[in-house]
């Protein structure tokens, strides 16, 4: 990752890519090219700028590309952040609390320094993708290069993330054909409005009523929305309502309200809808089984709350099939955890910072909490010493630490001088000089507390996907929370391999069935994470059924994570079966989710499963999809057009929206997701979700909060 000269023979692999597109003043916005915000980039003497933050979409057709390059000369005013996607590759350059330069892919980090800023002037900046290597360049310096985990992976689009600091005087985008359809533009003049009710959301204003329910309805039917995607969790009975901290949202007692007036809530939704003439489906997520929030053992609340044990305390939002089994989650190898950890008493820390960091860094500013109970943190008060050895190590050592929780925090303000990569950045050891496992934890349980006064969320990142290889400023400002020990199980994702966790999911199969519903829609996307996928997986059926198909013990010798990924997603798969089987029996509809980090198991996948969407929809397992992402970007987008197109499928458009609104661009962005619907033909647009547009009221009353977003949404919508 050290800077160096752009590579020998670049030019030679330079000569084989085309000329695609050009953008500076004399060739402003404009086919091929995309504005979010039409109108917003305006020419200047020497280039194109924004008064805002906007970006800036370039489609490749007819065809993606396998290789593209992308140099852009631009001038900042800062070290602002600079962002150019590529496919499913993100470069981002500068920012103030960036690590400085980073790529992703999927969202995973693949490659990071903090030694690279830029700083205010003019600058030559090159991201590339070509040959089975992926590098970001400033100024003629490679500051990151590595190997592309998806080299085969074809391009369909990029795009440009420009701060209002930052001129563009010129970009110039090269790439190479792919044989891979590009993603259609096909200018449909209406789709299909649909809505989707997340009911968790739609809760945190008031129950609802019946008079509410018919509100709701009358609303759709006023702005031409002809379906309800209802996402469910069994009904209220399922132990996913039970409980919820009310601190700030009074979830449980708007639900429990909610039942008292209506019942359980999906099948009153499908009465009235049916009855208004519209059609509702259960939109069900199957690992969405619980979230990472705890009590700390000990205390009254697990006592009378907990369900599940988690490393940082007893869990109470989980579903009563987890809290029943909960070893049946996704587990982790827990053998080389020594057993006498929870007494070993912490008698070192060792921080390690990047090489070539050059920003001094005071260790003195470095303050040291502790908690017995993660139920909140005090300054630890024992023994200290600080030593500096060599540049970029800092041991904190003679410490005396018996509480198995700790936090580091930085005093002053964030200056970005040291950082590493997670996987790097911190060793612990006991009072005998032995490492000890740990596990990390970047936010607290409820954000807006101090760390005095609330938890942390253990093996939960706050962030990306990858947490482990992401960057950390240990001084950006925010604290960095360890905790002795490993988490045992994800917090919310069961193994699949357990029959009666299949079972389950086809219990719940059945109540949608006799809710009325007219399908169900299946979504792969859930609300559980982990600092590293890569170490789960080592359920006993699963290491069973492993070793009986590849004559290796996952437990004791070494294995291919793609094979795992692959028996997982095949026990998946045979659940997929079963409920379309079971559904077309009942005469229902089974709609799939397709989402961006659904592809192949070589490499980090959705859940670190292997979701053969292609598959699927080739064996005939669904009626529609759902395409489940933020913008129509990707190869997997592109694949899902391709494959649904020649198999006759309707494709249902579904962006996360629930917070544009507060956009300072909000009526453009949305016109344009809108118009993406259309240029794209999809058959449906699914609004995510109904409480971002309106807000139930303690009389009973259904309020439109965003009427303009409802009239823009309406004028495409068929009738």
């Amino acid at each position: 990752m050290n800077s160096r000269k752009s590579p020998k023979g670049c030019g030679s692999h330079n000569a084989e890519l085309k000329t695609i597109a050009i953008l500076n003043n004399k060739n402003p916005p404009a086919q091929p090219w995309e504005e979010v915000v039409p109108g917003l980039i305006e020419k200047t003497a020497d280039g194109l700028r924004a008064p805002r933050r906007t970006s800036l979409r370039l489609y490749f057709r007819p065809l993606c590309q396998s290789a593209v390059v992308v140099e852009t000369r631009l001038t900042t005013a800062g070290d602002e952040s600079f962002l150019c996607i590529i496919g499913s590759y993100d470069f981002s350059l500068g920012g103030s609390m960036s690590p400085g330069a980073k790529i992703t892919l999927d969202r995973w980090p693949i490659a990071a320094t903090g030694k690279c800023r830029l700083p205010a002037g003019e600058h030559l900046v090159r991201c590339s993708r070509l040959d089975g290597v992926v590098s970001l360049a400033l100024d003629g310096q490679v500051v990151l290069e590595t190997q592309d985990p998806r080299a085969n992976e074809s391009i369909p689009d990029l795009e440009y993330f420009l701060p209002d600091t930052v001129t563009i005087h010129e970009a110039i985008v090269k790439g190479k054909s792919a044989a891979l359809k590009g993603i259609p533009l096909n200018n449909s003049k209406s789709y299909n409005l649909y809505m989707c009710i997340d009911f968790f959301d739609d809760l945190i204003s008031a129950p609802w009523t019946e008079r509410t329910l018919r509100e709701v309805l009358e609303i759709y039917n006023r702005h031409n929305i002809r379906r309800i995607y209802f996402i469910d969790h069994g009904g209220f009975k399922s132990g996913f309502w039970d409980h919820y901290d009310a601190t700030e949202f009074p979830i449980e007692k708007h639900g429990r309200e909610t039942f008292q007036n209506l019942g359980d809530i999906l099948p009153a939704v499908v009465a009235a809808g049916h009855k208004a003439g519209l059609e509702v489906y259960a939109l069900y997520k199957p690992q969405e089984c619980g979230f990472a929030v705890t009590y700390p053992y000990g205390s009254e609340k697990a006592r009378q709350f907990g369900k599940a044990p988690r490393l940082d305390g007893m869990m109470w939002w989980v579903m009563d099939f987890v809290a029943k089994h909960p070893e049946m989650r996704l587990e982790r190898d827990m053998r080389p955890i020594p057993p006498d950890l929870e007494k070993r008493i912490i008698g070192k820390i060792v921080l390690v910072s990047e090489e070539g960091l050059t920003i001094p860094f005071d260790p003195r500013r470095i303050r040291l909490w502790v908690s017995a109970d993660n139920g909140g943190y005090v300054p630890y008060a024992g023994p200290m010493e600080i030593k500096v050895a060599g540049k970029g190590k800092i041991i904190l050592e003679r410490l005396a630490i018996k509480e198995k929780f700790m936090a580091l925090t930085v005093a002053g303000e964030p200056t970005r001088a040291f950082g590493n990569t997670l996987r790097k950045l911190v060793e612990i050891y006991d009072q005998e000089g032995r490492k000890l496992p740990i596990s990390y934890a970047d936010a607290t349980q409820l954000r807006n507390l101090p760390i005095e006064k609330a938890g942390f969320t253990y093996d939960y990142p706050s962030d990306t996907t990858g947490e482990m290889d992401n960057y950390f400023w240990l001084d950006s400002g925010k604290p960095l929370a360890i905790a002795k020990g490993w988490e045992r199980y994800l917090c919310g994702v069961m193994c699949e391999a357990y029959p009666e966790v299949r079972h389950w999911w086809m219990e719940n199969i059945e109540y949608y069935i006799k809710t009325g519903v007219d399908g169900v829609d299946i979504r792969d996307l859930v609300h559980t994470r982990t600092f590293d996928w890569d170490v789960f997986g080592f359920n006993k059926p699963l290491a069973a059924a492993f070793k009986a198909k590849h004559g290796v013990d996952i437990l004791n010798q070494p294995f291919q994570r793609e094979d795992l990924r692959r028996l997982r997603g095949e026990y998946y798969t045979e659940f997929l079966r079963q409920a379309r089987q079971r559904l077309t029996a009942a005469g229902k509809k089974m709609h799939l989710h397709i989402s961006p980090r659904m592809k192949s198991p070589d490499w980090h996948t959705e859940l670190d499963l292997y979701q053969d969407w292609e598959g699927w929809l080739r064996e005939g397992l669904a009626d529609e999809i759902t395409m489940k992402m933020n913008w129509f970007t990707g190869e997997v987008a592109a694949k899902s057009f391709e494959a649904a197109r020649a198999l006759g499928l309707p494709i249902n458009y579904c962006p996360y929206m629930n917070d544009l609104f507060k956009h300072p661009n909000a009526k453009a962005l949305v016109n344009y997701i809108a118009r993406q619907a259309l240029d794209t033909g999809s058959d449906g647009f699914i609004f995510y979700e109904n409480a971002a547009l309106m807000a139930a009221k303690k009389d009973g009353r259904m309020e439109i909060t965003q009427s303009w977003m409802l009239d823009i949404l309406k004028q495409y919508a068929g009738k």
